[in-house]
């Protein structure tokens, strides 16, 4: 496979270390301007160093910028600013969940999902949420319980992956309480998939439910990836 130029590099908006590290002299207005700059890979290391002012006004600007960015690493970019802002950003980032591009899944894929880690998100909002890290767990909970179905079906996808790879003391009730009260099958897959983190009985009585369940046998993949996933959980435990 042939590799990119420099110049096809550029225009993607790839980090240049010498201009991030002259950005780091800019002062504020003058990175915002940057943001806007017709050239990507000043946008991109605007993005970068804009990540060291840690103010509502910097997450929500930075907010705005990834619903506009078209170029692969300035958005990278953008998006690692905002995880490293935390949780100052959430209250910009979940209104624009399911919002920006057209990556999300739409239909359950039929095939499983055959790796051992948590599948990344696929929307560019939730994978930046995922970013924040355990802080994002309870403002989660708040939004899938009252925004629309499309939205939470991409909440679902951060709240599952921080869960996979933290050390947080929540228990499996709440996705079990939001997987009773909807009949969207892409939430419930969604909802399967998160569960794979929790290895307590509740859990594992629902998933064996799912798999019995012969009127919804679309969900029966990723029920029995969960369930193998908290066998594993429970035999490194013991």
């Amino acid at each position: 496979m042939k590799k990119s130029s420099g110049t096809a590099l550029g225009s993607r908006g790839f980090d240049d270390s010498s201009l991030i590290e002259e950005y780091h002299k800019l002062n504020f207005t003058i990175l915002k301007e940057k943001l806007e700059s017709p050239l990507p890979t000043e946008r991109t290391a605007a993005a970068r160093v804009l990540s060291n002012h840690k103010t509502d006004e910097c997450a929500q600007m930075l907010a705005e910028a990834l619903i506009k960015e078209t170029k692969l690493y300035s958005k990278i970019a953008i998006s690692e600013s905002l995880g490293t802002l935390g949780i100052i950003s959430l209250k910009y980032l979940l209104p624009l969940l399911g919002k920006i591009g057209t990556n999300q899944h739409k239909t359950i894929p039929e095939e499983k999902f055959r790796k051992k880690s948590f599948p990344l998100p696929r929307d560019i909002v939730s994978r930046t949420i995922t970013k924040i890290g355990e802080e994002a767990l309870a403002p989660l909970e708040e939004f899938i319980m009252s925004e629309d179905e499309s939205a939470v079906s991409e909440a679902l996808d951060a709240y599952g992956f921080i869960h996979f790879y933290g050390n947080n003391k929540r228990d499996s009730s709440f996705l079990i309480k939001i997987y009773g009260r909807t009949q969207n099958l892409m939430i419930k897959w969604k909802i399967i998939r998160a569960l794979e983190s929790f290895a307590d009985n509740e859990t594992v009585n629902l998933l064996e439910k799912v798999l019995k369940d012969k009127t919804c046998t679309i969900l029966h993949k990723e029920a029995e990836r969960s369930l193998t996933q908290i066998k594993r959980i429970k035999e490194k435990n013991i």
